[in-house]
Parts: structure tokens; sequence; C-alpha cells
């Protein structure tokens, strides 16, 4: 069965946060997604102030798996599991790995989060249980 690919169908959502029945079957017949945030690379440009900017930006892409407490891999900024910590939210340390959070090199916070993902992608459904 693996690899696994699953697509929704959904179309005309009024709000892209909002999960239905087409995004349901996403969250129960998987075991963990893998998030690209809208931001990854740690040094960004501004084009309105036409400075360098930091600043962590959570979008639905991050809340859908929060909401339907599905375990997930972040591709986004440095700090940004911290960021969600921050905001009350739980990770899924230790089951895991997260060291990739803390990485400010935006390649070899990208190798790591692939690293990662492999490893989860190798678990039997027993190591899931």
């Amino acid at each position: 069965m693996f690899p696994l690919h699953v697509n929704a169908n959904s179309t005309n959502k009024s709000n892209p946060i909002w999960v239905d029945e087409d995004d349901e079957f996403i969250y129960k017949d998987t075991y963990f997604s893998l998030v690209a945030e809208t931001l990854f690379f740690h040094d960004r440009f501004d084009f309105q102030s036409a400075l360098m900017v930091p600043g962590i930006f959570v979008t639905e892409k991050t809340y859908k798996p929060v909401i339907m407490k599905h375990a997930f891999v972040m591709v986004a900024l440095p700090h940004f599991l911290s960021a969600l910590r921050d905001l009350g939210l739980k990770t899924f340390h230790p089951y895991i790995k997260e060291d990739y959070d803390n990485e400010t090199n935006d390649f070899v916070r990208l190798k790591m989060i692939a690293e990662e993902v492999e490893r989860l992608c190798k678990f039997s459904y027993r190591d899931w249980e």
C-alpha cells in the first residue's frame, strides 16, 4: 500500500480552516501530516518595508491537523513548533523527533525534516499502534 497519496476533493469552502467531511477521511486514513507552511526561509524580504524581517505566520495548513489532533511534521520557519507551544498547543514530541525546529540553517532543517519523514514512513502498523 505504500507510498499512499491522499487528495481532498472539496471546493467552495467559505472558511479554509473549517474541516468538512471531505477533509475528515484524510486524517482518519493517515498516521501523520507533512505540513508545508507559507514561510520556510528564516530570512525573508518584506516588500512593503524593504527590510529583512523575522516572524512566525500560522495558517489553516497548520490549524487543520491541530483541530483534528493529527500528528504532524512542519516544513516551516525555525522555532515554529516552539511558537505553537507558546500559544498553548501541544506537539508530538517524543513520538516525532522535533530537533529540526531548532535548526536555523534552512537547508539543514529541510534535510532533517526529510529524514524524520523517512523514519516515520518506515514504521509498521504495529509501530504506529
